[in-house]
């Protein structure tokens, strides 16, 4: 008797008792592809069903994959990466435009366009996936901390902010390719578009019909932030004091 290839139990017939997992995999083929191809693409689970609730409902959303439905959406990570690589798709032919608006943060706070702390600063606003991340770890403490009573753990919150983080970063890859196509310049409201929706989203996560959970939300992400962006300047302030 053959044992599951899955879970190591004895295996009779073409399926095992306990898992269902199939005794032999099917050979990817011509028609395997199509249908991943299709899944991918499928508006009722999956990357694109993910993102049309995540645009409507985040906080809805999210507390239905944490409780009740993890087949129809992709994981919170795996969101976060695909939409990542989206931007870096989307950067590579408009960066002219993402760089653009990174001098100016270093001319507003008086630093040489050659210093270590402006190529930092800039690095952190051409490179925001690695940013948001960075910040994400402390935007999540944080969340952790003001709404503590719901009873959420870190992994859970740390779930939350990687698909507000996720669809954040696609409205940011919408408007590049906008300002790209048309020339007008509205990469210079996403941080009011990004805070928006990360403050909306995660007040209804939690707690909607509450003022708090808007100023707890806010103010977790506005410290988050700026404790990341902070780290990254200090990096290139520590680099302009060893040169």
């Amino acid at each position: 008797m053959i044992k599951c290839k899955n879970c190591e139990q004895p295996i009779q017939g073409n399926y095992c008792s306990n898992c269902a997992y199939p005794t032999t995999l099917k050979k990817i083929d011509g028609k395997f592809i199509l249908n991943d191809i299709g899944d991918a693409f499928y508006v009722n689970s999956g990357f694109f069903y993910t993102i049309k609730r995540m645009l409507l409902k985040p906080g809805v959303s999210v507390k239905q994959f944490i409780y009740e439905d993890r087949s129809h959406y992709i994981g919170p990570v795996k969101f976060f990466v695909l939409i990542s690589i989206l931007f870096g798709i989307t950067y590579f032919f408009f960066k002219n435009y993402v760089t653009a608006i990174t001098v100016q943060p270093a001319i507003d706070l008086g630093l040489r366009e050659d210093s270590a702390m402006a190529k930092m600063l800039a690095w952190s606003i051409q490179n925001t996936v690695y940013t948001d991340l960075f910040g994400g770890l402390f935007v999540t403490f944080g969340l952790k901390l003001f709404f503590r009573k719901y009873g959420y753990n870190i992994f859970e919150i740390f779930a939350l902010v990687c698909y507000v983080y996720g669809l954040s970063t696609l409205l940011l890859v919408f408007i590049t390719l906008i300002t790209g196509l048309t020339k007008f310049n509205l990469l210079q409201y996403i941080p009011y578009i990004t805070t928006a929706y990360f403050v909306w989203a995660i007040a209804q996560f939690f707690d909607w019909k509450k003022v708090g959970s808007y100023i707890k939300a806010l103010f977790s992400f506005a410290v988050g932030s700026v404790i990341a962006l902070g780290i990254v300047i200090l990096i290139g302030f520590i680099s302009d004091l060893i040169k």
